[in-house]
């Protein structure tokens, strides 16, 4: 069985600034950056790991930054593990979707399961892409304890496509938390949440911003 430790990205400034980031390379916020050395201090208090992959974009990889120096594992970045590729939402504010993007937005706020970002993936697309390559990671690491840094949209898809493949079961899975962390065992084949969105340690770092990628 291999464990995996699945880490939301610290806030990051298009959390901030209320933008829909997607493939949008946002960095880590200031709090972002607090957030991700506290999930570090304790995630490494709690587990011995093997292996660090994250998505290449920055507000991920950074999440994974202090893990790394504290545990001395390299990060293996992987394009993969990204977030939804937004299409022409990317960069542009909540408040721009809503008014721009009227009926496509509708269905992301109120049906996320068949939504579709206008010219980018789809919600039940950017599960399969993060569902097949985690799988590919944890048939590489039987036996062993590896971390993932992603976004919340993927994660979200993701838990949806492990509970057995139904893209309607999204609707009613939140996005975790900015640097919460999820835990799951697998044996290659079936996935096994332990846990979901723990973000206690984060204690009054916690951000409960609107739902953002």
């Amino acid at each position: 069985m291999t464990t995996l430790i699945l880490i939301r990205h610290g806030q990051s400034m298009a959390n901030l600034n209320l933008v829909f980031a997607g493939h949008f390379d946002a960095d880590l916020s200031e709090l972002g950056h607090k957030q991700a050395e506290l999930t570090a201090e304790e995630v490494v208090k709690n587990f011995n790991i093997d292996k660090i992959y994250s998505s290449d974009l920055l507000r991920a990889y950074n999440t994974a930054v202090p893990i790394s120096k504290r545990t001395g594992v390299d990060i293996i970045p992987d394009k993969q593990l990204r977030e939804i590729f937004a299409g022409e939402w990317e960069g542009k504010t909540f408040e721009e979707l809503k008014s721009v993007f009227v009926d496509d937005f509708y269905i992301w706020r109120n049906d996320i399961c068949h939504s579709r970002c206008t010219g980018g993936e789809s919600m039940q697309e950017v599960g399969e892409r993060f569902y097949l390559k985690v799988k590919e990671i944890a048939e590489e690491n039987d036996g062993k304890t590896v971390v993932l840094t992603s976004h919340a949209a993927a994660i979200r898809a993701f838990m949806a496509r492990c509970s057995g493949g139904d893209v309607s079961v999204m609707n009613d899975i939140p996005f975790v938390p900015n640097a919460s962390y999820s835990v799951l065992e697998t044996d290659g084949n079936r996935f096994d949440f332990t846990k979901i969105g723990c973000d206690a340690h984060l204690n009054e770092m916690v951000t409960k911003l609107p739902p953002n990628v």
